[in-house]
């Protein structure tokens, strides 16, 4: 999906999503870990462009799969409900063996980025139980996503 907002017109995955009353914490805005979960489900979604099974399949049929190493979020204002939100995915850097990918929060209610997360995603061989080199045409599949 492409952003329906120019903030983040630079992604060329983007994920919508709503805020739940249920997600605020006691202070009255969304809770700071919902973001990464947010940003859980946005990596998600970009990472199933490239038919990923996220260890499932690659675990017991002793493929490759990516695996996540680093998450990090930069929390920029506090989101409140009712919002809606998107978050742009892109890849910062692609590597031999991981991927370095982007991502960005934009909050619809208050027309900004509300926050800017990485992750850093390393390519596993389950059979070998190692890090391994990405394959070929999956990085080539990748290269088109990198900002």
């Amino acid at each position: 999906m492409r952003a329906t907002t120019e903030q983040l017109s630079h992604f060329k995955v983007v994920v919508r999503d709503q805020l739940r009353w249920g997600e605020m914490d006691a202070m009255g805005h969304i809770n700071n870990t919902q973001y990464f979960r947010y940003l859980e489900s946005a990596r998600i979604d970009f990472l199933s462009h490239f038919s990923m099974s996220f260890g499932n399949e690659g675990a017991s049929g002793g493929g490759g799969d990516f695996a996540l190493a680093e998450v990090r979020c930069r929390f920029k204002v506090s989101l409140t409900y009712p919002d809606n939100i998107q978050i742009g995915v892109g890849l910062r850097e692609l590597r031999e063996s991981e991927i370095i990918q982007q991502s960005e929060i934009y909050s619809e209610k208050l027309d900004c980025i509300a926050a800017e997360g990485d992750a850093r995603l390393v390519y596993f061989d389950y059979a070998a139980g190692k890090r391994a080199p990405i394959p070929d045409d999956l990085a080539k599949q990748l290269q088109a996503y990198l900002l």
